[in-house]
């Protein structure tokens, strides 16, 4: 039976050869797109995933009132997670890790004690470090290597650069750096890191000796390591969570801050907070290209649906010969639905050949590095992706088809049904309700991206170079660090170059930037917290920034004790109501600082947020290690060139200069909004493409079955005109209660999606106005082509042609 049924397949594609193009073509790109969505999502849904404990390994955040309600941060007090492992019998295991990221700015240089030096990215973490995460140990014993305070676990690709071997256990790694500089012994040495883990280190040294060098962090007063734990099996996160909410209290009555966990695989998805609890992040994104891939498979599968029921009558017949024949319905909804399927297994080929050859453009755009691996799980899921987008194609037209007796066939009492206008229309409103919802958000995000990227921030980000300090020939003599001379004398050597305008260094700025309560002044509110974002700068930052000041100055070399001065943003000394601000002190961490200038307020955050408290804290040591260098316009090869050579001369020598622009890590900031708007923008192309592909199959059909009527127009006197406008007629009515659908359903979308933006564009009637034209302008360019060909026909033509 099944042999009968491809056999019949096969020749019905054979016999309707337009039909079955149109309808291939629109599946496989369906499939095309629906598929590159599925290899997306499913990566991201398997980010942190690879851990053997995923579903009990926890990270422990810490909650803050503020004036917004809670803010929601990881950082924690140090003995936290040692605590909360001996008090609380729910926890397997813990650790306290100081990640890489909080060094962001400090230059980290591992070397072998020779001449080989290497940036490395470095991370502390306490003893069960590794049997909480499934980091693969090439070399050690994951429950010891942590133990020795000197211990030092290293990459695989680490250590071949450094010992030409993987293994380098006992050997010993100097590295360079005045607080932590040192000899350390290698006691592991882990696999290269996954791809889908969204933790990426070089190496990993004890806590102990991070926290010898920062008692501050040994109390409960201060934060600053993130807090891991696994819980044992059947223990409930929820109810874990309402025991260590109040946990903080039992150490310090005085803290109002409270305690949060969460899944650490969920961090990824779920990575926005309100109020202290996760409400969306990243899996906004899966959810909505999820149903984007949806309603592309249904928009192509709709287009099988329509050439389907449109070429109904032509197919009845053969129902009704069957049926007399013998055969019931049971299997003619097999007979088609097999038809539908192999179609769409045809469509699923041809989709793995598009997918193979658009690969490599698709990553570049997603910053993704997917690759087609045919395994037994991926198969099955793309296998049972064209499967169910061939049942659901066909299984209209099979309900519909089969559902007829041969009575009502052969004495042409199916005339009236067959095609089914209505079904089809409503099919073909579906089709470009969606398109134009697509096309909606795709103006919006677009519109949204380009007001990020051309936004005034408040301070010039263009020609400026961004990289960090090296280190000198003497640095093991200096203790790894770099005198405030010595920087100085590096940025004075680069302003000296041609082509530089001015040079200055910071640490933490552009979504790195620290935040502080840690500061009084006079007649603040005893109950009033305000949390002030600051960055550690040097002399030259609001110049090389070109950031406006409102009152005072900037920083300056003309005055010794500008270290004990401070500079706010208008923000800032709004909030804290202070009169007249140049002159009057204030007290930051403890020490008396004087206000010498007030900042214009600049968008220092992203734009999801508004301008908030800030100011600027002079930094000229190698903590402030990065660089950044105002270039001259149309000079920045040249100059780049040159600050390479300074680079080169005035540091060690084999460290690499890596440099970035600053307005290129601006845009990270915002890289998934900018993907968003691309695969956004491939999608709905595709949509529309795949709409209008089946709307002039669809056209095609009909102008076929109405060639007699047209005849009958022409002969009383209607010229092609008049035809083409009543035919266009009946196509463009869909379009127009499809924009009616449409305009309310991608108006709320839109609304949704903006309103994550404290600075966002506003909704307007041309957002809805262009979107409905290019489906209007389109709709007529596909179905007029049809209807100006089919006028032309001559009258014998039409007579004989038509039914």
């Amino acid at each position: 039976m099944l042999k009968h049924f491809i056999l019949i397949a096969f020749r019905n594609l054979k016999r309707h050869t337009t039909s079955s193009i149109i309808n291939i073509t629109s599946l496989s790109i369906g499939l095309t797109c629906a598929l590159f969505i599925y290899f997306w999502v499913t990566d991201e849904m398997q980010v942190d995933q690879f851990h053997e404990k995923s579903n009990r390994l926890v990270q422990v955040l810490q909650n803050s009132p503020s004036p917004n309600g809670l803010e929601t941060e990881p950082y924690t007090q140090g003995p936290l997670a040692k605590a909360l492992a001996d008090e609380l019998p729910e926890i397997e295991y813990s650790a306290s890790v100081i990640p890489y990221e909080w060094f962001e700015g400090e230059q980290h240089i591992l070397s072998d004690g020779g001449e080989k030096f290497f940036i490395a990215n470095n991370q502390f973490a306490s003893e069960d470090y590794f049997q909480l995460f499934s980091y693969e140990l090439i070399y050690g014993d994951q429950a010891h290597v942590l133990t020795d305070e000197n211990a030092i676990v290293i990459s695989e690709e680490l250590s071949n650069k450094l010992f030409e071997t993987t293994d380098a256990i006992g050997k010993t790694i100097e590295w360079i750096h005045d607080e932590y500089g040192g000899t350390y012994q290698v006691s592991g040495v882990f696999a290269q890191l996954p791809a889908t883990s969204t933790n990426q280190f070089d190496a990993v040294f004890n806590i102990k000796r991070f926290l010898a060098e920062n008692d501050d962090l040994t109390g409960w007063t201060n934060s600053d390591p993130y807090t891991y734990a696994t819980l044992h099996p059947h223990v409930s996160l929820a109810q874990f969570n309402q025991k260590i909410e109040y946990f903080l209290q039992t150490k310090n009555a005085e803290t109002e801050e409270t305690l949060m966990a969460q899944k650490y695989a969920d961090r990824y998805l779920h990575g926005i907070y309100e109020n202290g609890r996760p409400v969306s992040g990243r899996i906004a994104y899966v959810k909505l290209f999820s149903l984007v891939a949806l309603f592309i498979l249904l928009i192509a599968g709709i287009n099988f649906m329509n050439m389907s029921t449109a070429k109904a009558a032509v197919r009845l017949k053969e129902v009704g010969v069957k049926k007399v024949m013998g055969a019931d319905r049971h299997s003619l909804l097999a007979q088609y639905l097999t038809e539908s399927t192999i179609l769409s297994l045809i469509s699923l080929v041809i989709a793995l050949g598009l997918i193979h050859f658009l690969l490599p453009i698709f990553n570049e755009v997603t910053g993704k590095q997917l690759a087609l691996h045919f395994g037994s799980k991926m198969m099955l899921g793309i296998s049972g992706i064209a499967v169910l987008t061939g049942l659901f194609s066909g299984s209209y037209p099979a309900l519909y088809l089969s559902r007829f007796s041969p009575v009502q066939i052969f004495k042409n009492k199916t005339a009236r049904h067959a095609g089914h206008p209505f079904a089809r229309h409503g099919l073909m409103i579906f089709q470009f309700a969606i398109s134009i919802i697509l096309l909606v958000a795709v103006l919006v995000v677009f519109q949204q991206v380009d007001l990020i990227q051309s936004k005034n921030l408040g301070y010039n980000k263009e020609q400026i170079v961004q990289f960090r300090l090296g280190i000198t020939a003497n640095a093991r003599e200096d203790g790894g660090g770099m005198t405030d001379e010595k920087i100085n004398d590096f940025l004075q050597r680069l302003k000296n170059i041609p082509g530089v305008k001015n040079a200055t260094n910071y640490a933490y700025f552009m979504d790195d930037f620290g935040t502080t309560t840690g500061l009084d002044w006079p007649g603040k509110e005893a109950d009033k917290t305000i949390f002030f974002g600051n960055v550690a700068a040097g002399y030259d930052f609001i110049e090389t920034l070109q950031i406006k000041l409102a009152a005072g100055r900037a920083y300056s070399r003309e005055y010794a004790t500008d270290h004990e001065k401070i500079i706010f943003n208008q923000t800032a000394v709004r909030e804290m109501g202070i009169e007249a601000p140049i002159g009057k002190t204030v007290t930051l961490w403890g020490k008396e600082r004087e206000i010498v200038g007030i900042m214009e307020d600049f968008h220092y955050d992203k734009l999801y947020e508004g301008i908030a408290p800030f100011f600027l804290n002079l930094t000229t040591n190698d903590f402030a290690s990065n660089i950044l260098v105002k270039l001259e316009a149309g000079q920045e090869k040249a100059a780049i060139d040159r600050i390479k050579k300074t680079y080169q001369d005035f540091f060690i020598a084999g460290l690499p200069f890596e440099y970035s622009f600053l307005d290129e890590q601006y845009e990270q900031l915002y890289a998934q909004e900018i993907q968003t708007g691309q695969l956004s923008k491939y999608a709905a192309g595709m949509a529309i493409f795949i709409a209008c592909l089946g709307l002039f199959g669809f056209a095609s059909f009909t102008m076929q079955r109405r060639l007699k009527e047209m005849a009958v127009r022409k002969i009383l006197g209607s010229g092609a005109i008049n035809i083409v406008q009543l035919l266009l007629r009946s196509f463009l009515s869909p379009i127009f209660i499809a924009f009616l659908i449409a305009v309310p359903v991608s108006y709320l979308i839109a609304q949704h999606y903006l309103s994550a933006f404290t600075f966002h564009v506003e909704l307007s009637v041309w957002h809805f106005g262009v979107a409905g034209m290019i489906i209007l302008i389109l709709t007529v360019l596909t179905v007029g082509v049809q209807l100006v060909k089919a006028t032309n026909v001559s009258m014998v033509e039409y007579l004989s042609q038509g039914e």
